[in-house]
């Protein structure tokens, strides 16, 4: 089976002051930030989980602070203006963190389907211990073909995968790609039942942020088509909020889940070409 917990922002404080401020508090704003006296984050209780929030509020902490610098590395390998064009518009993200546990079970056997994160990139921090599969459940797309993780050597110091997710991909105007991958289940009787454990960074923008290309093509045209950024090219403006409800919809409808995970993709691959990943 499969074990998940889900956060957004346990770091956040819904203090008064935030409360005024209608980024936080308006209609759109409540939709991933809490008001008083509801909780951010509906922590189990410490006698249910010892030092699970603090643990986990650490955690969180540490992935947002190497974000900020990965978001300053990006911004110079787009060639922005400024270092902190990118973080200036994910100041205030709705970012979520993932803890799963994967039992394994019959190799081969897809838990996750392929798909690109709709996430500027994705920070995982795979569980190396002799107990766990590290990073034995990820295959990541290489030339065509579903290939696996080459497995930390022994001695090599604890270490984080990072996946370009399609929002990067939208900033560089196709420039970098967006990491497809998919979770896929390892055989039970040449692992001696471990499982997989993982904790995973979804790091976006602030959710009112206009996606759009910042940087020039591979083929060198601009970022844009016009005057105003309202262009006709392959990424058209997107609201992040927007963006990521048109793409996750499908999922909570009587659409079949690959159809669902192809709507989800289409940005950064065909329909037809992800189908046949299947």
């Amino acid at each position: 089976g499969r074990e998940t917990y889900s956060c957004v922002r346990p770091d956040y404080d819904n203090s008064e002051e935030c409360a005024e401020d209608e980024y936080y508090c308006g209609e759109e704003g409540m939709k991933h930030f809490s008001l008083r006296p509801d909780p951010q984050v509906p922590w189990p209780t410490e006698e249910d989980a010892p030092d699970f929030r603090e643990t986990t509020t650490e955690f969180y902490s540490v992935v947002e602070g190497l974000s900020e610098r990965l978001f300053r590395t990006f911004a110079e390998v787009l060639g922005l203006e400024s270092r902190d064009a990118l973080l200036d518009v994910a100041r205030r993200h709705t970012s979520a963190l993932s803890l799963s546990n994967l039992m394994l079970g019959h190799e081969g056997e897809v838990v996750v389907p392929g798909h690109a994160d709709i996430t500027a990139f994705t920070i995982l921090s795979h569980d190396p211990s002799r107990d766990a599969s590290g990073t034995a459940c990820l295959q990541v797309l290489s030339e065509g073909r579903w290939a696996d993780l080459a497995p930390p050597k022994d001695g090599d110091p604890p270490s984080f995968l990072v996946n370009l997710g399609q929002i990067m991909e939208r900033w560089s105007n196709g420039t970098l790609k967006a990491t497809l991958h998919r979770v896929v289940r390892n055989d039970l009787s040449t692992t001696s039942g471990k499982r997989r454990q993982c904790f995973v960074y979804f790091r976006n923008t602030d959710y009112d942020t206009v996606l759009r290309p910042l940087a020039k093509a591979a083929n060198g045209a601009g970022a844009v088509d016009g005057d105003r950024g309202e262009g006709k090219g392959r990424y058209q403006p997107e609201v992040m909020a927007d963006y990521a409800q048109k793409r996750l919809a499908a999922f909570y409808t009587d659409v079949p889940v690959r159809e669902a995970f192809a709507i989800y993709n289409k940005d950064v691959i065909s329909r037809m070409d992800y189908l046949k990943l299947l």
